[in-house]
């Protein structure tokens, strides 16, 4: 991935840390939400380890800061 499309994608998605942050949460509740299906903002994907995809728009979304 090249520098700018990565800089593109920080701004579609958020991390673990800074969505846990923002909610009032710890990282393991959005990563064992996320898992369980609880949370709809984003999604995991079973790699070599997990990944956590969560997409800004509908984090802010679903805390009224969206466009939405």
């Amino acid at each position: 991935m090249n520098k700018r499309t990565e800089e593109k994608t920080k701004k579609v998605t958020m991390t673990v840390a800074e969505t846990a942050k923002l909610l009032g949460v710890s990282p393991q509740c959005i990563r064992v939400g996320l898992e369980r299906g609880a949370f709809r903002f984003g999604t995991v994907v079973q790699m070599k380890r997990k990944v956590y995809v969560i997409y800004r728009s509908e984090v802010e979304a679903l805390i009224g800061k969206g466009k939405a």
